[in-house]
């Protein structure tokens, strides 16, 4: 029994061909591959032209050690395995991008030399994972073969009769197409375990946590992504559309491209609900219409990546109201431009207006996204949040949120878009004058302080 495979169509194959392990490696010249082809493909007078051929055994072997010095080793240099899964490549690529940001960050000044340990503890763990899971793919085709009747060692009339016997009208012959069956659909493991590499989590000294616990899988680990922003993990991926043109742009462009530095205000997706020809209004200006939920102001400086104020910055900002829809959802329902201002920033950098505290709210999931969300065990909604976009010619542009820390899925938002360093504090201000200075007349107000730091363009 071998294997044919497509290189080029029609008239370019791979065919790999086993030999006995205890006997010397057999040499494959043109009169042997000839023999072989017309072996597996059942046509005797079969011409071939053998344009390369060479030997190899399974290995099971990974590196423990990936380092040592000035020297890395990445992909087949540190993990022997056979193409089951089809992982060698991917995790090539994934050593060499490892190894290429860490070397970079060193080499740069932007890290100190104890950065490069981090090589090891991360991809070594992989490393053993991958040859591990290859190679019991390469044993879970024993099933298939005991099923198909191929237990005749090399007697061919055996192994034929054998494989006949599973077309009879009998009950032997029924079991034996059931147990093939079953082996065929434990097969899952290696043509659908995509999760052995999207659920790869680091783990090293490069890597910080915020305390909380490393989440548990839900489902197989080996067949099932989960998606979780878990420091390490993978970056989940999720579509944002662009509200003008339509166009889909993934999370993982949108983190790639608006790289910056690390004391800079990040990004985040925008949604879908932003709208051109947002009044701008005077600061300090309230800009909740229909007087439903809990008073806010919310104020805060807009600087560069140097702390000096930025004069005349745009700010537009927009939310949902507490009955979890925004002002076009739909249109007509609450006053326009609900929820929605535009601001600039004084000769100070400083910003504030009024608003209400924002609440947690459903995305649409009555179509394939909700069917998606099912399928992966997820929620629909997401959390309490303010959307900002932030403006000045020669910065880059910032289009973010703000996060309330109380929110009930503070740690589920459906299309993952919080990240830490945009949870802001929430302060629940009492005092009566304070109250009667930013000219509410409630009980209490929500007080929101949070600063934006644009970086230049580059």
């Amino acid at each position: 029994m071998g294997l044919v495979r497509m290189v080029r169509p029609w008239h370019e194959r791979l065919i790999v061909w086993g030999s006995d392990i205890n006997e010397l490696a057999p040499e494959v010249d043109e009169a042997m591959a000839t023999q072989v082809a017309r072996q597996l493909v059942g046509d005797p007078e079969l011409e071939i032209d053998l344009i390369s051929a060479n030997t190899w055994t399974v290995n099971t072997a990974c590196t423990t050690k990936m380092q040592a010095g000035r020297v890395f080793i990445k992909g087949d240099a540190a993990h022997w395995h056979p193409p089951s899964n089809g992982m060698s490549s991917n995790t090539s690529i994934q050593d060499s991008f490892n190894l290429a940001w860490t070397l970079a960050a060193v080499v740069k000044g932007q890290a100190e030399a104890g950065l490069l340990d981090s090589y090891t503890a991360e991809r070594a763990p992989v490393a053993k994972q991958i040859v591990t899971r290859a190679n019991q793919s390469i044993g879970e085709f024993g099933p298939i073969f005991d099923a198909l009747g191929m237990t005749g060692g090399t007697d061919i009339d055996q192994i034929k009769a054998g494989m006949a016997a599973r077309i009879d009208a009998t009950p032997e012959a029924a079991a034996q197409r059931a147990a093939l069956r079953d082996a065929i659909v434990f097969k899952k493991y290696e043509f659908d375990a995509h999760s052995v590499e999207m659920n790869q989590r680091d783990k090293s000294g490069a890597v910080v946590t915020d305390g909380q616990m490393e989440p548990a899988f839900e489902l197989d680990a080996e067949l099932h992504y989960q998606p979780t922003t878990w420091p390490g993990a993978r970056l989940p991926h999720v579509w944002v559309i662009d509200h003008d043109s339509g166009a889909q742009v993934s999370t993982l462009v949108d983190a790639i491209n608006s790289r910056r530095p690390a004391w800079a205000s990040e990004n985040t997706v925008l949604g879908p609900f932003h709208i051109t020809g947002t009044p701008e209004y005077e600061m300090g200006t309230n800009i909740f219409f229909d007087h439903k939920g809990e008073d806010m102001v919310v104020r805060g400086r807009v600087l560069d990546v140097d702390g000096t104020p930025l004069e005349g910055v745009k700010i537009d900002v927009w939310q949902a109201i507490d009955d979890r829809f925004y002002d076009v959802q739909p249109k007509g329902i609450q006053p326009d431009f609900n929820l929605r201002g535009v601001f600039r920033t004084g000769a100070d950098g400083s910003y504030w207006f009024k608003a209400v505290r924002p609440r947690f709210y459903p995305i649409p999931a009555d179509g394939p996204v909700g069917q998606l969300l099912k399928d992966l065990g997820c929620h629909p909604y997401r959390r309490a949040h303010l959307h900002y976009i932030v403006t000045k010619d020669g910065y880059d542009e910032v289009m973010t949120h703000i996060f309330d820390p109380d929110d009930l899925y503070i740690d589920s938002d459906a299309v993952f878009g919080v990240k830490k360093s945009l949870i802001a504090e929430f302060v629940k201000v009492e005092d009566p004058k304070r109250i009667a200075d930013v000219g509410f007349s409630g009980p209490n107000y929500w007080d929101i302080e949070f600063d934006f730091v644009l970086a230049p363009k580059s």
